[in-house]
């Protein structure tokens, strides 16, 4: 359950072929945006490198926690281990490409990057119109085909945008890793700065500063994330399991608490 949950990691099994394309939304597509809770979105991470096209609309991302305002035309670098989520705009959407680590620096360089926001007029045209090109049969190309694609995409990435020379910030990727797998591992235990400060040798303050830094948000409200995905997947998988069991599943030992977190964050929150 939980490795389906953490949807990033599919990034990492992708080899560079993964291509999730909304340029023109399908009818069943445009109800699931339109019903999506988009403030209990995750914090997440991979190694894999992770390119988006925003196609129509606007996006506010947040990467390592710093805020970045994504309108139509612009693309989206996300280097590795780098933590992001975003929220969109209504009827917004967007192409994501992730390409394995390891291939891209083969091809880019080592110590090269891409600038995390990219905005050119004449490479956002080539990708809508191959965007538009390929939406309606994509569910029925074949491996390669969909390879074929994704690679001319990157082509023009490396043709039109030049690399620069990047400083990795490991302390931060570091951080992020550990912290997240931590917490997808123990989030149905007592979590709060003080437990986790001491576990991972930090002082309060520091892990607390480090915590918002790279995550955008406070561990508190990254918890009741985290644990109402949770309950989302156990409600998911069976529809008959009460939410007070789910409530305790999840690791919360107030049902005032659980309720108010699961109105606010779940997909299937009463309205």
């Amino acid at each position: 359950m939980l490795k389906r949950l953490i949807h990033e990691l599919v990034a990492d099994e992708a080899n560079y072929i993964y291509f999730n394309i909304t340029g023109k939304p399908r009818k069943d597509e445009i109800l699931e945006h339109s019903e999506k809770n988009w403030n209990s979105m995750l914090p997440s991470f991979h190694k894999a490198m992770e390119f988006w096209v925003v196609i129509k609309g606007g996006y506010t991302a947040w990467l390592n926690g710093e805020k970045v305002e994504l309108n139509e035309g612009d693309i989206l670098f996300v280097n590795s281990y780098k933590t992001h989520y975003y929220t969109q705009l209504p009827n917004s959407s967007k192409i994501v490409l992730v390409f394995d680590a390891a291939f891209l620096t083969n091809v880019i360089g080592e110590g090269n990057a891409f600038p995390t926001v990219i905005r050119n007029a004449e490479l956002f045209e080539e990708y809508r119109k191959i965007a538009e090109s390929v939406h309606d049969d994509w569910n029925e190309f074949s491996q390669e085909k969909r390879a074929g694609v994704v690679y001319r995409l990157l082509g023009l990435i490396i043709q039109y945008i030049p690399t620069i020379a990047t400083i990795a910030d490991r302390k931060t990727d570091v951080f992020a890793k550990m912290i997240v797998e931590y917490l997808y591992n123990h989030y149905d235990e007592d979590i709060n700065i003080k437990n986790l400060a001491t576990e991972f040798g930090y002082t309060e303050g520091y892990f607390s500063e480090l915590f918002n830094k790279v995550m955008g948000m406070n561990l508190r409200e990254y918890v009741n994330r985290l644990r109402i995905n949770v309950a989302d997947n156990i409600k998911n998988e069976n529809p008959n399991v009460s939410l007070r069991e789910i409530s305790e599943r999840v690791g919360y030992n107030s049902w005032v608490t659980f309720h108010r977190a699961y109105s606010k964050y779940s997909k299937y929150k009463e309205k």
